[in-house]
């Protein structure tokens, strides 16, 4: 017998000499070691680890496009903030919280300055008629 197939089979004795008896098959360490999850160290703070991992970015849920009286919507995703607020597909966004955008670029610009929760009022033509309405911005994932 080669010397590793001796030390293999001293080790394999070792362990079974040393296994409590109540091991069987299956047992997740059946050598006799105990596992605590004794969970995260009181010097780290639970809600700041998981603040770190949240999105600071925003989401609208909104393609568009310039348009001369405004920003035309092109797409609205389901279940977006824009969508919960009422936005349709084919409305014009005349202000951003007051300010006037026909520009995309600067309404892109303008929803990127803004963190989720942040409301935002957006005055809309629709079928000839003005509305508004706000707009809660949700994180992205």
């Amino acid at each position: 017998m080669s010397r590793s197939a001796t030390n293999l089979l001293a080790v394999a004795v070792a362990l079974a000499l040393t296994a409590p008896s109540t091991a069987f098959a299956g047992d997740p360490c059946p050598i006799g070691f105990d596992f605590y999850d004794v969970g995260a160290p009181d010097w780290l703070d639970r809600d700041e680890l998981l603040g770190a991992l949240t999105s600071k970015d925003s989401w609208v849920g909104l393609s568009f496009k310039s348009g001369e009286d405004g920003i035309r919507v092109t797409n609205v995703s389901d279940g977006s903030p824009a969508g919960n607020a009422g936005l349709k597909i084919g409305d014009t966004i005349t202000t951003l919280d007051g300010a006037a955008h026909k520009d995309h670029k600067a309404a892109g610009a303008f929803f990127r300055t803004k963190k989720p929760g942040d409301k935002i009022q957006v005055d809309i033509k629709r079928d000839g008629k003005t509305q508004t309405l706000t707009l809660t911005l949700g994180a992205q994932d």
